[in-house]
């Protein structure tokens, strides 16, 4: 009797016993994850023209860029970095870059912008400048993939003036001759455009 009873409690005992624990795997947030590293961006604007450039973001806030530009003159060069301290849909950012534009003829661009098909100068023919950016912008979308920005700011641009012996000879008919002239301007600035990291 006392066999059968101890026989039920311990049957009674172990039916009674806790299930083993089992470990869940649970998933990282989204907002954990690693971002893509590399992307592509087109903008538009001044003195930066339209451009196109590769991008490389080592850093969760931190973009590169490199790239070309053309501003209807010639072709350029450009390099940069964008600190991007925020992962919101709409986040500030700033950006410091600049460029270099190669010799072209702007005599083109300045007769349809003037309206004179016979408008030519000798200071236009070898058109060229270096450019410093530093912009505050807006970037709006999904800083994993799709957004879309707007910079503006302050920009040092360095001219070369070239040709410059050759006009004043031919305005005043004279041997005269002069230097080229260095020009440094400083202006406000701005570019809009969009970026698609995919890597």
């Amino acid at each position: 009797m006392l066999f059968g009873m101890a026989a039920v409690a311990m049957v009674c005992a172990v039916g009674m016993a806790p299930p083993p624990l089992v470990e869940a795997a649970v998933p990282l947030p989204a907002t954990s994850r690693a971002l893509p590293r590399l992307g592509v961006m087109v903008d538009v604007g001044l003195p930066d023209g339209a451009g196109a450039s590769l991008l490389y973001r080592p850093l969760p806030g931190l973009r590169l860029a490199v790239g070309g530009m053309t501003n209807a003159v010639s072709a350029g060069l450009r390099a940069g970095l964008t600190l991007e301290p925020l992962r919101t849909f709409v986040r500030p950012s700033l950006t410091l870059e600049g460029g270099h534009y190669f010799e072209g003829n702007a005599n083109a661009v300045a007769r349809r912008v003037s309206g004179d098909p016979s408008f030519d100068s000798q200071l236009l023919e070898r058109f060229s400048y270096d450019f410093a950016n530093a912009h505050l912008g807006l970037e709006i979308g999904a800083a994993r993939r799709l957004s879309f920005f707007l910079h503006a700011g302050v920009s040092r641009v360095w001219l070369d003036v070239a040709n410059v012996s050759e006009t004043l000879q031919r305005a005043t008919q004279t041997g005269w001759s002069a230097q080229p002239v260095h020009v440094q301007l400083n202006s406000v600035s701005a570019k809009l455009g969009f970026i698609l990291f995919f890597s």
